[in-house]
């Protein structure tokens, strides 16, 4: 009779060990299972950052070049002002002299 004990609790241990190896086993894949696709979402939401700091970072290029190409565009219109104003300063002088009191008696 011991030895069908001994026998019965040993039958009982196996299925136990092996019942709680599978649980053991299914939450394993589980994890796994879960980890893979945590990391997938990581990785995707990762990609659509990425993509969306490039898209963010071409438009502040093409903001600042054209920035940059209207403060040219001002630069030039400044320059030609600040020419025009000093011919037109010249011009006014010598018409000045030549046609002020002295210029007219010579």
């Amino acid at each position: 009779m011991a030895d069908e004990l001994q026998s019965l609790l040993a039958k009982i241990q196996k299925e136990g060990v092996e019942k709680a190896r599978a649980e053991a086993e299914k939450i394993v894949a589980e994890a796994r299972a879960k980890a893979e696709s945590i990391l997938k979402e990581a990785e995707e939401r990762a990609e659509a950052t990425v993509r969306k700091a490039e898209a963010d970072s071409a438009a502040l290029v093409e903001r600042g070049r054209r920035s940059l190409e209207q403060a040219a565009r001002d630069v030039i219109l400044s320059v030609g002002e600040a020419v025009q104003s000093v011919f037109q300063a010249l011009a006014r002088r010598e018409v000045e002299k030549a046609f002020g009191d002295e210029g007219l008696r010579q």
